[in-house]
């Protein structure tokens, strides 16, 4: 990226509150331990490094997603009960 590297935009995303919540996964050819301490230290939900399997790839998106869905449910149905009273 001409602009910044993936884990600057990854520190840039998760500390904007309007963001923060975006789930990333850091995707790079960087293999040494300590940039991917470093990557997830940064807030990155997942760190896989090339070559990758396209599969695995696809089933920690899934994962991701449906845990984000799954944190939302008693937020929401919080929020209905609270409308109703």
């Amino acid at each position: 990226m001409p602009e910044m590297n993936g884990l600057e935009l990854c520190k840039k995303i998760k500390a904007d509150n309007r963001t923060a919540q975006i789930p990333i996964i850091l995707l790079t050819a960087l293999t040494a331990e300590h940039d991917q301490l470093a990557g997830l230290d940064n807030g990155a939900n997942d760190y896989i490094v090339k070559p990758f399997n396209f599969e695995i790839l696809l089933s920690k998106i899934l994962n991701l997603l449906r845990m984000q869905e799954t944190m939302k449910q008693p937020i929401k149905s919080s929020f209905t009960y609270r409308q109703r009273i």
